[in-house]
C-alpha cells in the first residue's frame, strides 16, 4: 500500500505562551483562523464556504504535486475516494466542508481528464459522544464500536481503490487512524489525508482536549448573537455540535425566548427535523429541550398536534 498523496492541512497551528493561536512555523498570529474555525465547527455556513474555498486553493495551488497521484490512477484504471468522519443522521461540519471543497476540485479534475473524486458518507449506528472533544487519546480509544464510523466493506473493496479521509481538524489523528486500520486490512490502495487544520502533535499528544478550547474559541454554549448569526443565514443546515448547543441543559432556561424572538419558521423546522432525526427525544441529556422545540413548532402549527410535518 503506496501513501497516495499523503497528509495535506492549510493550517498547521499551536498556541504560544499567551494563548495566541499562531503558525506552528513562522509564529505568525493566527487567532482569526481560530474564530473562523469556531464558527465552522458549529454550522455557520459563511465559514464552511471559506473553509472549503481554502482547502480547494491549496490543492490548486500545488496541484503540480498531486497530479502524478491521479496519472497513475488513470494509467491503472483505479478509483479514488474521500470520507469525512462518520455520522448517524445529522451530518457534522467537516462532511459539508470536505463534500464543498471536493467537488470544486472534481472539475479540475475532469477539465485536466484525470479521475475525479468520489465522496461517500460513512455510517454510526449511534451519534458519538457529546463531550468527544473533550477526551484524552486513550479515551477516544475506549468508545464502543457502535460510535465509530463503518467503513465499506469487502465488495466495495473488491475494487482497486484509493482511500482519503478528510476533516476539518487534526486532533489526535485517532478517527483517521481507525479509518486508516480498516481500510488496509480491507485491501486499500493507498490511504491519504487531507484537513483544514492541524494542531501541534506534540501538543495535542499531551492536551488532545484542546480540541474543546479551539472548538469554543468564538462560539460559546449559550443562545446568543453568534448562534443567532448562524442560524440565519441563507442555506443554514443544522450539524450535530450546534443541534447539541441548542438542546443542552446548559441552554434550557433560555431555549424558548431565543426561539421564539431570534429563529425563523425555517430555521426551526430544520432544527426539529435533526433533532427528531438523531434520536435526541430518548437522551435524556436532551429530552426535556426537545419538548420545549416540539412545543414551539406546534404553537406555529409547523407540525400536527401529534408532531408530524404540515
Amino acid at each position: 500500500m503506496n501513501n497516495g498523496i499523503g497528509i495535506l492541512s492549510v493550517h498547521d497551528l499551536t498556541i504560544d505562551n499567551n494563548g495566541n493561536y499562531v503558525d506552528l512555523k513562522t509564529g505568525e498570529n493566527k487567532n482569526d483562523i481560530a474564530k473562523k474555525y469556531s464558527f465552522m465547527k458549529f454550522g455557520s455556513v459563511n465559514e464552511i464556504d471559506e473553509a472549503a474555498e481554502e482547502i480547494y486553493q491549496k490543492i490548486l495551488n500545488n496541484f503540480d504535486k498531486y497530479e502524478p497521484f491521479f496519472q497513475k490512477i488513470k494509467q491503472a484504471n483505479q478509483y479514488v475516494v474521500i470520507a469525512a468522519p462518520g455520522y448517524r443522521n445529522v451530518e457534522s461540519a467537516s462532511n459539508s466542508l470536505i463534500e464543498k471543497a471536493i467537488k470544486k476540485l472534481n472539475i479540475v479534475l475532469s477539465l485536466k481528464n484525470l479521475p475525479t473524486i468520489i465522496i461517500i458518507k460513512l455510517p454510526r449506528l449511534e451519534s458519538n459522544k457529546a463531550n468527544y472533544a473533550a477526551l484524552t487519546a486513550e479515551e477516544r480509544q475506549l468508545i464502543s464500536a457502535t460510535k465509530h464510523q463503518i467503513v465499506p466493506g469487502k465488495e466495495f473493496f473488491q475494487f482497486p481503490i484509493h482511500f482519503i479521509f478528510g476533516d476539518d481538524v487534526k486532533i489526535t489523528g485517532a478517527t483517521a487512524q481507525r479509518a486508516q486500520t480498516a481500510v488496509e486490512k480491507l485491501g486499500s490502495k493507498s490511504f491519504s489525508e487531507i484537513y483544514w487544520i492541524s494542531l501541534d502533535p506534540e501538543l495535542t499528544s499531551k492536551f488532545p482536549e484542546i480540541e474543546d478550547k479551539i472548538n469554543q474559541y468564538q462560539v460559546k454554549i449559550e443562545l446568543n448573537e453568534d448562534i443567532e448569526y448562524i442560524l440565519n443565514q441563507e442555506g443554514f443546515q443544522p450539524v450535530q455540535r450546534l443541534i447539541r448547543l441548542v438542546l443542552c441543559e446548559q441552554t434550557r432556561n433560555s431555549l424558548s425566548d431565543f426561539l421564539k424572538n431570534k429563529v425563523s419558521n425555517n430555521s426551526l423546522k430544520k432544527l426539529y427535523i435533526a433533532a427528531h432525526n438523531n434520536d435526541y427525544p430518548k437522551n435524556v441529556k436532551y429530552e426535556a429541550s426537545v419538548t420545549i422545540l416540539n412545543q414551539e413548532m406546534i404553537e406555529r402549527n409547523l407540525v400536527t398536534p401529534e408532531g408530524y410535518l404540515r
